[in-house]
Parts: C-alpha cells; sequence; structure tokens
C-alpha cells in the first residue's frame, strides 16, 4: 500500500467517524443511548468502542452501519457524503 493511499484511507475514517457523530447528536441521541441501541440489535459495542469509531480511529463493522442508520433514521449513503452541503 502507497503512503498517501494509506491518508487517504484514514481520512475517509475520519470523515465517516465525523458523520457518525454528527447525525447523532442532530438526532439529540446520546452516546450511551445509541450504544443500547445497538446493543438490543446484537451488535457488540460499548463506550470506548463508540468514542474511537466517531473520532476515526476504528473502521465501524458494517453490522455497525446497518443498525446505526435504523437508529437515526439517515440514509446508509448519508455517511459516506463527504462533500454535501452541511458536511
Amino acid at each position: 500500500m502507497a503512503k498517501n493511499e494509506k491518508i487517504i484511507q484514514t481520512g475517509c475514517i475520519n470523515r465517516i467517524g465525523a458523520n457518525i457523530r454528527k447525525y447523532r447528536k442532530a438526532r439529540g441521541l446520546k452516546e450511551v443511548d445509541v450504544i443500547r441501541e445497538l446493543q438490543l440489535r446484537g451488535v457488540p459495542t460499548n463506550s470506548y468502542n463508540m468514542t474511537r469509531i466517531e473520532q476515526g480511529n476504528v473502521n465501524p463493522s458494517v453490522d455497525f452501519l446497518i443498525a446505526y442508520v435504523d437508529i437515526v433514521g439517515i440514509d446508509f449513503n448519508a455517511l459516506f457524503c463527504f462533500d454535501c452541503p452541511g458536511n
């Protein structure tokens, strides 16, 4: 993997994490509320992992993303929209 390819991947992770945090806060949800709902849907997570995901330090799993968009009520593609108005 080229050095600039890793930078691009890291940048995308940071943006996805920022979008995850943005939509959670826009819906007035606390981190603990989302964690509880994720766990009820069978997605194992905790406060430490949620914070790392929102900060862009780790990749969220596909299961996490699918459950998350259902919890906050957004379109899946919104998480990957980096040049959209408001992002």
